[in-house]
């Protein structure tokens, strides 16, 4: 019984992380990225 608490406090809490750090942030370097290539040559 603890144990799935555990599990589910580990799991709430990566997938917290996740939506609210990592995925913004590789959205943003996706983004810069993209501009990167876009704007190659406009300078």
């Amino acid at each position: 019984m603890e144990k799935a608490v555990i599990w589910a406090f580990l799991l709430g809490g990566f997938y917290f992380v996740w939506t609210s750090i990592l995925r913004p942030a590789f959205q943003d370097s996706a983004e810069r990225q993209a501009d990167i290539l876009n704007n190659t040559g406009d300078e």
